[in-house]
């Protein structure tokens, strides 16, 4: 997909493009490309998708999203036990 560029100049906070640069290391990708992606993805309308499996209600994920583990929960409630 092609999409136009147009140069702007934006303020960001610190913390912000800690974690934006972060995400483009992660993906490869420049920091203009990363930003336009998480700024396609905020602009998105989000629809939550439900379905029943087993008796529980699962929501499902948007395409690209972070698939997490098993092991990524339980080292979340190891550092924070609630």
């Amino acid at each position: 997909m092609h999409h136009k560029h147009m140069r702007t100049t934006l303020s960001i906070s610190d913390d912000v493009m800690a974690e934006l640069k972060v995400f483009a290391d992660a993906r490869g990708e420049n920091l203009s490309t990363a930003a336009s992606e998480l700024m396609r993805r905020g602009l998105r309308p989000h629809v939550l998708q439900l379905k029943q499996e087993n008796g529980l209600t699962i929501l499902a994920a948007p395409p690209g999203s972070e698939t997490i583990s098993r092991e990524h929960v339980q080292r979340l409630m190891d550092e924070d036990p609630w």
